[in-house]
């Protein structure tokens, strides 16, 4: 039967934690635990998944895995209040006891007992989202059967299971099973309700150059199915070529995206429509300049697609992606513009990563980009790699449709590159007043590891001391020898910099030129740095002279 267990989130509610300098969080900042409903506290999990829901309350969704066991045992969902921030109510649905192992690749060549009939997917790509032809909600996710032998490849399902505003899930047995394919398809790599009541995903299997692109509809029939047999070349990434996105409106296209190699690595898009033919294959490279596509080693572990797109209503889309720079050590995540007719690059924005990484493993990863109530754009993004040598902080910026920066902040993060706030798994969502993003977070073995906070239009996520958490500029290296650097919003102005010893006194001001911070002269050891803007805000940060 299918089993269900009500708590409240967190085990503790954290109002407020170490930030550096022992900076506070409050209420539009939530910091948790996340266990399973037994209590254990030996899980994991992936990315988060959110929708709105209609009564105008946020629904989150996190896939849970034993790390004991090497199994998926189940989701939390939490329904939180976008007024203040809080959790409302929260609904573990417990695996079903016929979903045993959620890794059936390792099972292939082994004798094991046909009762084990299902196993999760245990990627990140699921689907939740509003029923548009009902009141109630759907969750849909991949699952595998019948892995029992060598000589059995196993088959791929779709699960679809339905919900209510309380979080009533309805009974395992009376879930839609879509079957997809008389084999084991390894990757979901995209997921989506579509336009026409349709969900469209894209997997990949085999060498990971034949993506399917399958439509299954809300009630469990598979519409089309259509098999491209290397269409993504031998050379592609696995992480490139893993995401999809609509490509035209009106008629209804899609494109996959695929990275290939070399000493000046590019982006192909390979345009399908709405009946999944195949229509063309376009090239990029031609377009960048001097910023183009890092093309990542195929072992990297963070499982978020490095390249999307948007469509913007002017005859232009966005492309959204990580990037490095030719000749000189630079990377980070960048929105690049682009005419819809022409393909010529119009413009772009660039989001260097701090530290600057030399390991090309290592590279900042965009977060997620919205579009605001007022016509512009939100962008987040992290600037630390999946890596315990990698820590940074998490960007969020506003800008408009040309990509002009009308903030920009650093929060949630350190200032340091070998030690602070690791982020990952992160995903973003709009709420009414701005977005959000959630994600894991780890710092020197603290008892936490997901945070959720929410900012607002302006870039304040709440209260005075919730912005504590906040800068509007990004100063590096640190620690530093002989200069600071620092790089401001450009909706701030700073009028002073003031350093200060451990015991409180005042060892330099400055009040010009106040891009970098004279360091020479100073005993190493760590300072206390005050910037101070012209809207009277004072920002300390800890400043360490080696």
């Amino acid at each position: 039967m299918f089993t269900m267990k009500k708590l409240f989130l967190f085990s503790a509610f954290i109002m407020a934690m170490s930030f550096a300098q022992a900076q506070d969080y409050s209420r539009d900042s939530l910091l948790m635990r996340i266990v399973g409903a037994d209590g254990n506290t030996d899980v994991v999990f992936n990315f988060p998944t959110f929708v709105e829901m209609r009564d105008g309350t946020l629904l989150m969704e996190l896939p849970l895995r034993s790390q004991a066991e090497n199994r998926c045992i189940g989701d939390w969902f939490y329904k939180i209040s976008p007024q203040n921030n809080s959790v409302l109510d929260s609904v573990f649905v417990e695996t079903d006891n016929v979903f045993i192992e959620d890794d059936p690749l390792s099972l292939l060549g082994q004798n094991v007992d046909k009762d084990f009939r299902y196993r999760y997917d245990k990627g990140s790509r699921s689907l939740l989202a509003q029923n548009p032809g009902g009141n109630d909600y759907i969750f849909a996710k991949l699952v595998y059967s019948h892995v029992t032998c060598a000589g059995d490849k196993g088959n791929t399902w779709l699960r679809i299971s339905q919900f209510d505003e309380n979080l009533s899930f309805q009974n395992h047995n009376d879930a839609l099973m879509v079957h997809l394919e008389d084999t084991i398809v390894e990757r979901l790599c995209s997921i989506m309700l579509d336009d026409d009541n349709i969900i469209l995903m894209y997997l990949l299997y085999g060498k990971w150059n034949s993506p399917i692109i399958a439509r299954v509809g809300l009630d469990g029939t598979l519409k089309e199915k259509t098999v491209f047999p290397n269409l993504l070349g031998n050379n592609t990434s696995i992480r490139g070529s893993r995401t999809m996105g609509v490509f035209n409106n009106s008629p209804r296209e899609y494109a996959l995206f695929e990275m290939v190699g070399g000493p000046e690595p590019f982006i192909k898009y390979h345009v399908i429509d709405s009946l999944l033919n195949y229509k063309e294959s376009i090239v990029m490279e031609n377009h960048y300049g001097d910023v183009y596509q890092p093309y990542p080693d195929i072992q990297y572990t963070e499982n978020y697609p490095q390249l999307d797109i948007m469509l913007l209503d002017d005859g232009t889309f966005l492309e959204v992606r990580q990037y490095e720079r030719h000749n000189i050590t630079r990377n980070g995540a960048c929105i690049m513009k682009y005419d819809k007719t022409t393909y010529e690059c119009l413009g772009n924005a660039l989001f260097e990563s701090q530290p600057i990484y030399s390991n090309s493993a290592m590279y900042g990863y965009p977060i997620g980009l919205k579009k605001a109530t007022d016509g512009n754009l939100y962008f987040a993004y992290r600037t630390n790699a999946n890596s315990s040598i990698s820590r940074g902080w998490i960007g969020i910026a506003k800008l408009d449709t040309n990509l002009n920066i009308i903030w920009q902040r650093y929060c949630f993060g350190s200032w340091y590159s070998t030690i602070g706030y690791l982020h990952t798994y992160c995903r973003m969502s709009l709420t009414k007043d701005g977005f959000l993003i959630g994600g894991n977070v780890q710092m020197d073995e603290e008892p936490y590891n997901f945070f959720l906070y929410f900012v607002h239009d302006d870039g304040t996520i709440g209260t005075p001391e919730a912005e504590a958490i906040v800068r509007p500029y990004l100063f590096y290296p640190n620690p530093a020898q002989t200069e600071l650097h620092l790089q401001y919003s450009p909706d701030v102005k700073p009028t002073k910099i003031e350093l200060y010893d451990l015991q409180g006194r005042l060892v330099r001001t400055q009040s010009k030129g106040l891009e970098s911070l004279n360091l020479q002269g100073l005993v190493a050891g760590a300072y206390t740095m005050r910037v101070v803007l012209d809207n009277g805000k004072v920002f300390s940060d800890k400043v360490i002279k080696e």
